[in-house]
């Protein structure tokens, strides 16, 4: 599974695109196919990522925060 992270009405959030769309997601959690001990991870992930106040990268406009890679 690929996360993205993106802004919903002003408010960061974690998910899955939706097939065959670059800009359009569907938020996780609630996530019925994912193991349910990856939740937890993913919400401390996003907790994290709010605290941050950097904005998500915008694929429209290609601004904000694309991440760390190693």
């Amino acid at each position: 599974m690929e996360f993205s992270f993106f802004n919903d009405k002003g408010t960061l959030d974690v998910g899955l695109h939706q097939k065959g769309e670059f800009n359009k997601y569907f938020p996780v959690p609630p996530c019925l196919i994912a193991d349910k001990d990856m939740l937890p991870v993913m919400e401390a992930i996003l907790k994290f990522a709010r605290g941050t106040k950097l904005p998500c990268y915008d694929k429209r406009d290609h601004t904000g925060f694309t991440g760390i890679w190693f």
